[in-house]
């Protein structure tokens, strides 16, 4: 009977340890977490409330700043990341595809700079072509300025514009024949009989109506042609265009701003190319026309040099870019948002089997705390 009074006393008293090992360390994480607000009786705060997190959430989030930024997102872990040489194929391999993916695309580039943000794209296109030529304009008139066209053409330009004289006269000449020969000719050699006696006064005007001014156009008509076809005329209209391509080349390039402007120098410029159909026509063609003639260079060459240039950029100002990111006041200003709810589930989430091992071992503990005190009260009995 005694013995059996034993066990049960040993029984007894490690069941309670166990029991209050346990509960006790159950109690003590929940005071981690609860009460989530502090609790007052009257105007006397109940010590241990808010539970120690709640309490303490400012300075969790602070260390959990720093823990981020000084053990986990390191300068070196991720220079070691991106030294990685499966990683960088990885990225490689990506950027391949969606660079293949736009290679194809039936996306007009104004569709692709609206999904991009761009507004009034026209305009901005326009403005910039405009700069782009006023600036060149400038840029012309205030280096040669200075120069006479002589001292600004390069000589092989000066020698097929000399060369092109003779051929541009004898265009002349052949543009003057096929007018003279037209009926729109005929007609405004027969109007400038007609104005060249009525300008010079009654008497020549009487000669005219003699002589039949229809009949004095048909006969110079043939002369003029006549003279044309000659070489002469050819060969004097080429001196006259070569005096003045002479003469012109000994003027200043500045001159030109006496006659014109550059404001009217570069407008004309601007109708001449007429900007605004072309940029709509640019814009309203399917970005594939533009790529297509480089589709096999962009996927071989240039995509994977330029994820080699953005690795290496990255790599040289790691350090850099980190510290202005301020990582830490990032994750701190996070944390800091998060309700005690929250904060208590994302501990629990990483800690929950951890938390749970503690409790059965203060249950474990209080067992054993248990047996030796029934052994030392059997003992001391």
């Amino acid at each position: 009977m005694m013995r059996v009074n034993i066990w049960w006393n040993l029984l007894i008293t490690t069941g309670l340890g166990a029991v209050i090992g346990g509960y006790t360390n159950h109690v003590a994480i929940q005071m981690l977490f609860r009460p989530h607000e502090p609790v007052y009786i009257g105007k006397y705060r109940v010590p241990f409330t808010p539970g120690l997190i709640p309490k303490r959430r400012d300075e969790l989030a602070r260390q959990m700043g720093r823990m981020v930024v000084e053990h986990l997102l390191t300068p070196e872990g991720i220079e070691k990341r991106l030294q990685n040489e499966a990683f960088r194929n990885e990225i490689t391999q990506w950027a391949q595809t969606e660079a293949g993916k736009l290679l194809q695309t039936d996306r007009s580039v104004r569709e692709l700079l609206a999904v991009a943000g761009a507004t009034d794209v026209e305009g901005k296109g326009q403005a910039f072509v405009q700069g782009l030529v006023q600036n060149k304009l400038n840029e012309v008139f205030d280096t040669y300025g200075a120069l006479s066209l002589a001292e600004a053409l390069p000589a092989d330009t000066k020698d097929k514009i000399g060369a092109w004289i003779p051929k541009a006269a004898d265009m002349l000449v052949q543009k003057g024949i096929e007018y003279f020969e037209s009926e729109a000719g005929k007609r405004r050699l027969s109007q400038m009989v007609d104005d060249f006696f009525a300008s010079r006064g009654t008497l020549l005007n009487l000669v005219g109506m003699f002589l039949g001014n229809a009949n004095l156009a048909e006969r110079i008509q043939p002369e003029i042609i006549k003279f044309l076809r000659q070489g002469g005329a050819q060969k004097l209209l080429t001196e006259v265009i070569e005096k003045e391509w002479q003469a012109l080349q000994e003027r200043k390039i500045g001159e030109a701003e006496e006659l014109l402007s550059r404001q009217t120098i570069l407008d004309a410029i601007l109708r001449s190319v007429n900007m605004e159909e072309a940029i709509g026509a640019m814009l309203d063609r399917p970005v594939r026309d533009f790529l297509a003639p480089y589709a096999g260079r962009v996927q071989t060459e240039l995509t994977p040099s330029a994820v080699n240039r953005v690795f290496q950029w990255i790599s040289s100002h790691l350090p850099t870019v980190m510290k202005r990111l301020h990582l830490s006041e990032i994750v701190e200003g996070e944390v800091a948002t998060f309700s005690t709810e929250r904060l208590e589930d994302l501990i629990l989430s990483i800690m929950k089997s951890e938390l749970k091992a503690i409790t059965y071992l203060g249950a474990l503990l209080g067992g054993l705390i248990g047996i030796v005190q029934g052994l030392v009260m059997q003992l001391m009995s």
